[in-house]
């Protein structure tokens, strides 16, 4: 494989790995907050 190949992969896997704890991490607090309240 080419390392600009290996590099746009390791780049992308990482920002949506980022993405995801963006985005999943308040939510999963929120769940986790609003579970033993209700």
């Amino acid at each position: 494989l080419d390392l600009t190949f290996a590099a746009d992969a390791m780049v992308f896997t990482i920002h949506r790995s980022l993405v995801r704890l963006r985005l999943g991490g308040p939510n999963v607090r929120a769940k986790t907050r609003f579970r033993p309240r209700a």
